[in-house]
């Protein structure tokens, strides 16, 4: 397996070997010019299903209501007796047991009154799935930014190798490639402060099925923070080290997870803080990045809780 790309990489063809790969081309992105659209158009898009099983739990089980007990004694059947079991005696004709007083059947305990309706409870009903023009709404939009940031494209410059394609894979699978799951709704948007930086991308997703976008952090949560420091490679053979330093949780939304992915190519670096953010059925991704540094992670921070309160 070979990876496409790296965590949110744009265009900068040969100005890359002046000052980095990756992530690096964030930075030198404006500065090159429109990049074309690379996916980060802000727009939503509904993933048709594409056969992919979802885990969906079944229904809760019905359950009869209890019947009711008759508030004063019960009638003794007619084969109760005070003490030892009672025989039936043959009826004229010889065959089957006497009635009782009142008609029963022989063994059977009399109650009075109507029973009440056997009702099951109805099992707990999935919400319908948001728009995509809603979750598009939903975006953080400039008016939660700090000041200076204006909407911009985003686009790829692939590596070709990795030591740890795994890890690659799983950050495209976050902030590049459109969600797979059947049933979803993506919406997504990028940022500049500046032609040089800080860059920001939110990556919306609302998923079907109880559970399913917590499964999806804690699937990449687990995975990215075995990943540590590992080799890119490009199609021309210029290199960088990429390293992944987890955080745990963020302290925002229903369940969060926080790491620092940082790219070094020659003697430049960029560091980006990646928040996940779960919030009922929905998946914030977070990309906040610049160089040398991130923004403060407390900055990034806020924005998600920002983020995560917009959710519909």
């Amino acid at each position: 397996m070979t990876p496409q790309s790296a965590p949110l990489r744009v265009c900068c063809p040969r100005r890359r070997r002046a000052v980095g790969p990756v992530l690096l081309c964030l930075v030198l992105a404006a500065t090159a010019g429109a990049c074309g659209d690379g996916g980060g158009d802000g727009r939503a898009d509904r993933v048709r299903p594409d056969g992919t099983t979802i885990e969906v739990p079944s229904p809760l089980p019905t359950t009869a209501a209890p019947t009711a007990t008759p508030s004063g004694p019960a009638t003794p059947g007619p084969g109760a007796t005070s003490g030892r079991p009672r025989t039936t005696t043959p009826t004229a004709s010889g065959a089957g047991p006497r009635p009782g007083p009142s008609g029963a059947a022989p063994g059977g305990p009399r109650t009075t009154g109507p029973r009440p309706p056997t009702t099951a409870p109805r099992p707990a009903t999935r919400p319908a799935a948001p728009t995509t023009g809603a979750l598009t709404r939903a975006l953080l939009s400039t008016a939660q930014l700090p000041a200076g940031y204006t909407k911009t494209i985003l686009k790829n410059d692939p590596p070709t190798r990795s030591s740890r394609p795994d890890c690659v894979q799983r950050l495209n699978a976050l902030e590049i490639h459109r969600t797979t799951v059947p049933g979803s709704v993506e919406a997504r948007v990028a940022f500049a402060q500046s032609s040089s930086g800080p860059f920001l991308q939110q990556v919306l997703r609302w998923y079907p099925g109880a559970r399913t976008a917590r499964r999806q952090l804690d699937a990449a949560a687990g995975a990215l923070a075995g990943c540590g420091t590992y080799t890119l490679t490009w199609p021309d053979g210029d290199q960088a080290r990429q390293t992944v330093t987890p955080h745990g949780s963020a302290g925002v939304g229903t369940a969060s997870w926080h790491a620092t992915v940082s790219v070094t190519y020659e003697a430049v670096t960029v560091r980006e803080t990646l928040v996940l953010v779960v919030v009922r059925d929905s998946l914030v991704i977070l990309s906040h990045l610049g160089s040398p540094q991130a923004p403060s992670r407390a900055q990034t921070l806020s924005l998600a809780a920002k983020a995560a309160a917009r959710v519909p």
